[in-house]
C-alpha cells in the first residue's frame, strides 16, 4: 500500500519540488586492491565537502555492485569521517548523502555499526536546521528518510512532521495529502496531532484531488487510527468512488473501503446500497483480498446485498485453493452476519469446510489462528461443525499460543464454540474449555443487568421497560433476569406459564443457579418463556430479517427448552397501556 502510494505521488507533477530526487545509478569497476588502498587512505576530515560527497557515491555504486554493506569494518574511517563533518554541510550536501546510503545493502539493524553512526549524524544535521526550511524542503527531506526505510527512527521526521501538522491550514491540496501519507508510515505522531484540523482542511480540497490522492489520505486516517467525523466528506468520498469506479485502483478502493468502514455512521447506512450496485461491476476485475473489503462494508451497516455477496462468493469458491484463511472468514463473516446464502456453483460452505479438513491446510493453522478460530465460529453459527479443526483451537496449548498467558483476551468466539457444544451436542469427544475458564469468560463478556439508578443507554432503557411492563403483568416474582447462553453478552427476560396460561413464580432451584456457569436450561414445570429485546443490530438494515447470530441464539435457546419471543424496538409503543397490550399479544398468541 505504501509503494503504491508513494508511485501515484511521484507520477504527479505537483509532488516533484516535494519528493526526493531520483539519483543516477551508473555500471563501476568492481574494487581493485588498489582502490581499496587508495580508499581507506582518503583524508575524510579534510576533503572539500563537494568531493567527499562524490567520493561517497563512488564507493556507494562500488560497494552496491560488490553487495557489500556499510557496515563492513573497511569502511570505519569513511563513515567516522562523514559524521564528524555533517553538521558543516550545506543542505545540498546532506541530500546527496541521504540519497546514496539508500542504495548500500541493507544492514541487519538500524543500529548496527558504521550505518548507524552516519545516519544519525545526517539525523542530526537535519534537526540543527529544519525550522527554517519551507514545507517543500521538510517533505523532500521526509520522503529520502522514507527511502531509507528509517522514518519512525529519525528524530527529525518525528519532529518535523509533527510541527508542520499542526497548522495545516498554510499547506495547499497536495502537501495535506503528503503529511496523510508520512503520518500513516510514522503512526506514533498521530496521539500528538489534531487530526480533526487535517481532516477539516481535507473537507475543503478534496473537490481538488484526483481518485488515488484521496486513496492516500484515507489510508493516513485508517492507519493512524483517527476518526473521520465529517459525514460530508465520507458521503463525497462515496460519490467519487461511485463515478470513478470503472478506473479506480483496487489497492485505492480497498484503502477507501477500510476507512469508511472504521467510521461508518448510521446517516451514512442508506449511502451504501447504491455503492453496492456501483461495486458490484467491478467484482470481477478486483483481487479477491480487494472485493472482501466491499461485503465487510455492506455488514458494518447491516446491508445485504445479495449481488456483491454472491459474487465475491463465487470469485472465493472458485479460486479457494490459492485463497488464505484471513479470505475465507472475510468471506464468511458477512454472510453469516447478514444469514444469506449466496448458492454458488459449488457450495462456498462445503468448499471451506474441505479446506479446512485439507491436511496442506494446517501450517495455516498456526499462521492465522484467530482467523481458523473465526471461520470455525462462523460455521457453528450455520450449525455447521468441523470437528478436527475445533479440536485442535480448544486445545489450551493453542488457545495459549493464540490469546497469551492471559484469559482477558482470549476471544468470545472459543467461548461460542464451547458453548455450541455444550447445547447441541454434536458428536465430538475433543477438549474442552476449563469450566474456570468458561466461566469467567462468560462473566468477562457480559453486559450489566438494567439499572434505573445507573446512566442507560437507548439499549438499557428498552430493556428496563419491557422488564417494567412484565412484572406488572406477571408480578414480581414470575419474571426474573437471567444469562442464558453464555457468549450473548445481555441477559433475557424468563417467566413460565401453566398450561392455561397463568404465570407460576420463579422455582427457588432455578433462582439458585448461578450466573456464569454455563447455559441455563429451563425445569420441566410449565412453559418457559424468554422475552429477549430486539434492537437495531439484530435486523439487517435494508430487509426484514434477524442477523445470523440472532437466529444462532434463538437456536441454541430453543434447545434449552425456551420459548424466545423477540420484542422489536421497532413496533415497541409509546404509552403504557399499549406497551401491556402489545406485550400480552405477543406472549398469547
Amino acid at each position: 500500500e505504501n509503494k503504491f502510494a508513494h508511485s501515484i505521488m511521484a507520477n504527479l507533477p505537483q509532488y516533484k519540488n516535494s519528493l526526493a530526487p531520483v539519483f543516477a545509478v551508473k555500471e563501476v569497476q568492481s574494487d581493485s586492491n588498489e582502490r581499496i588502498s587508495v580508499k581507506n587512505n582518503i583524508p575524510w576530515d579534510k576533503l572539500p565537502l563537494n568531493e567527499l560527497c562524490e567520493e561517497f557515491k563512488s564507493i556507494t555504486l562500488e560497494a552496491r555492485m560488490n553487495s557489500t554493506p556499510i557496515t563492513n569494518e573497511c569502511y570505519g574511517k569513511m563513515c567516522t569521517g562523514i559524521a564528524k563533518r555533517c553538521l558543516e554541510m550545506p543542505d545540498e550536501n546532506l541530500v546527496t548523502l541521504l540519497g546514496y546510503l539508500h542504495f548500500w545493502p541493507y544492514a541487519a539493524s538500524p543500529k548496527e555499526g558504521n550505518f548507524y553512526l552516519v545516519w544519525k549524524a545526517l539525523d542530526n544535521a537535519c534537526l540543527s536546521r529544519w525550522k527554517s526550511w519551507d514545507i517543500n524542503k521538510i517533505f523532500l527531506f521526509t520522503d529520502l528518510w522514507y527511502n531509507l526505510h528509517l522514518t519512525r527512527q529519525s528524530d527529525y521526521v518525528y519532529r518535523s512532521i509533527k510541527k508542520t501538522a499542526t497548522n495545516p491550514s498554510r499547506l495547499v491540496s497536495h502537501q495535506i495529502v503528503q503529511l496523510l501519507f508520512y503520518l500513516n508510515v510514522l503512526r506514533s505522531t498521530s496521539e500528538a496531532v489534531s487530526m480533526y484540523n487535517i481532516e477539516y482542511q481535507l473537507e475543503k480540497i478534496v473537490h481538488t484531488l484526483a481518485i488515488e490522492e484521496i486513496g492516500i489520505a484515507a489510508l493516513g486516517f485508517f492507519k493512524t487510527q483517527s476518526v473521520v467525523n465529517s459525514d460530508k466528506l465520507k458521503g463525497y468520498i462515496i460519490d467519487r468512488v461511485i463515478q470513478e469506479k470503472d478506473t479506480i485502483p483496487e489497492v485505492t478502493l480497498s484503502a477507501i473501503l477500510k476507512m469508511l468502514r472504521a467510521n461508518l455512521t448510521i446517516p451514512l447506512w442508506e449511502r451504501i446500497p447504491p455503492l453496492m450496485d456501483a461495486l458490484e461491476t467491478q467484482v470481477d476485475r478486483m483481487s479477491l483480498l480487494c472485493t472482501t473489503h466491499i461485503i465487510l462494508l455492506g455488514a458494518k451497516s447491516l446491508t445485504l446485498h445479495e449481488g456483491t455477496l454472491t459474487k465475491v462468493s463465487q470469485k472465493l469458491s472458485v479460486g479457494i485453493k490459492n485463497a488464505r484463511l484471513k479470505e475465507m472468514e472475510k468471506v464468511l463473516y458477512p454472510l453469516t452476519l447478514l444469514n444469506f446464502n449466496p448458492n454458488t456453483d459449488l457450495c462456498i460452505f462445503e468448499r471451506v469446510v474441505n479446506e479446512l479438513n485439507d491436511p496442506k491446510r494446517i501450517a495455516e493453522f498456526d499462521q492465522y489462528p484467530k482467523s481458523l478460530v473465526a471461520l470455525l465460529y462462523y460455521l457453528t453459527l450455520r450449525e455447521i461443525f468441523v470437528e478436527k479443526p475445533i479440536a485442535k483451537i480448544l486445545e489450551m496449548e493453542y488457545i495459549r499460543k493464540t490469546y497469551g498467558r492471559t484469559n482477558f483476551v482470549i476471544g468470545r468466539e472459543i467461548l461460542g464454540i464451547d458453548t455450541y457444544i455444550e447445547v447441541m451436542q454434536p458428536p465430538y469427544s475433543g477438549p474442552r474449555l476449563p469450566s474456570e475458564i468458561r466461566n469467567y469468560l462468560s462473566k468477562r463478556y457480559s453486559t450489566f443487568v438494567p439499572d434505573p439508578n445507573r446512566k442507560l443507554t437507548k439499549h438499557t432503557k428498552f430493556y428496563l421497560d419491557i422488564y417494567q411492563i412484565a412484572t406488572e403483568l406477571f408480578g414480581n416474582d414470575c419474571v426474573m433476569y437471567k444469562y442464558i447462553v453464555p457468549h450473548h453478552s445481555r441477559p433475557d427476560l424468563v417467566f413460565h406459564l401453566n398450561s392455561d396460561g397463568q404465570p407460576l413464580p420463579i422455582p427457588e432451584d432455578y433462582k439458585k443457579i448461578e450466573d456464569f456457569t454455563g447455559p441455563v436450561k429451563s425445569t420441566d414445570k410449565g412453559t418457559w418463556y424468554s422475552l429477549i429485546a430486539a434492537s437495531r443490530n439484530m435486523f439487517v438494515h435494508n430487509v426484514p430479517v434477524l442477523t445470523g447470530e440472532t437466529l444462532s441464539k434463538l437456536n441454541l435457546m430453543k434447545k434449552l427448552g425456551y420459548k424466545p419471543i423477540l420484542v422489536s424496538y421497532h413496533e415497541w409503543p409509546s404509552e403504557k397501556q399499549e406497551k401491556l397490550n402489545f406485550l400480552k399479544r405477543l406472549i398469547y398468541s
